[in-house]
């Protein structure tokens, strides 16, 4: 297992971090699902005020150059779903 941390801040605006907050209460099966099959298998995500940070816990051939981009390009749905994560940040 591998194990890999990440920060980020999300934008300095009350609305965008509740959206934030109520899009990670239902994330979309198709995004979980795209995760796993990259060999994500636990994403743990702490906020404080607006910085992120996100620990994962990963199988052993994970790469993130090469699987973060298999995941993106695997379904719209992820797409739809990045796009909107990067519109907060």
């Amino acid at each position: 297992m591998k194990r890999y941390a990440q920060t980020i801040d999300l934008k300095d605006d009350a609305g965008v971090i509740d959206r934030y907050v109520a899009h990670h209460r239902a994330v979309w099966p198709e995004v979980e699902r795209g995760l796993r099959a990259i060999g994500i298998e636990r994403m743990t995500i702490w906020r404080f005020g607006r910085r992120l940070f996100m620990l994962m816990e990963t199988a052993d051939a994970f790469d993130p150059a090469r699987d973060f981009a298999r995941y993106t390009e695997s379904d719209p749905r992820i797409r739809e779903w990045q796009s909107l994560m990067e519109s907060l940040q």
